[in-house]
């Protein structure tokens, strides 16, 4: 009976250790999980602009760990109107608008700029883009904003 109760010991000893190495290894990996997930990019406003066709974004990097590298955003102009010319589903993509990397915490410009059309316009613009954290390439939050000519000053406006 001493040797059955000894074995039986050894592997309740055993199975003990290793669900305390799990319980480690799933702590562990759910706190990287949590510092990764932080590091989720987001579009911010820098100030209304006086001009439909300048629209001043910055994408911040709130994360305090991993850095953000070839970051790439691309300004879609979802529509435009301009009297009765009416444009759709315009791309911009500009070198400009391409950020070799973003640090923990930092906060960097990218333009969306429109050439000056005219007074009577509507217009709503999408943000999106990539990056990468620890190489794997992740999408950036989409953030819409519409140009409010008649608000006080005439600026862009966050929303569908």
């Amino acid at each position: 009976m001493s040797t059955l109760w000894r074995r039986t010991s050894r592997v309740r000893r055993g199975v003990r250790i290793l669900l305390a190495t799990l319980a480690s290894l799933v702590t562990v990996g759910l706190g990287f999980w949590g510092l990764y997930n932080q590091s989720t990019l987001y579009v911010i406003e820098n100030g209304p602009p006086t001009s439909p066709f300048s629209l001043p974004l910055s994408i911040r990097n709130p994360g305090s760990v991993f850095r953000a590298t070839n970051v790439s955003t691309i300004c879609h102009l979802i529509s435009l109107r301009l009297g009765p010319i009416t444009m759709d589903n315009v791309r911009m993509k500009n070198k400009e608008n391409d950020i070799a990397e973003i640090g923990p915490g930092e906060t960097k410009l990218i333009p969306c700029n429109i050439t000056n059309l005219g007074s009577e316009i509507k217009a709503t613009m999408e943000i999106s883009g990539t990056y990468k954290t620890l190489g794997i390439t992740r999408a950036l939050r989409k953030k819409h904003f519409n140009w409010q000519k008649d608000a006080v000053p005439p600026r862009w406006i966050e929303g569908d």
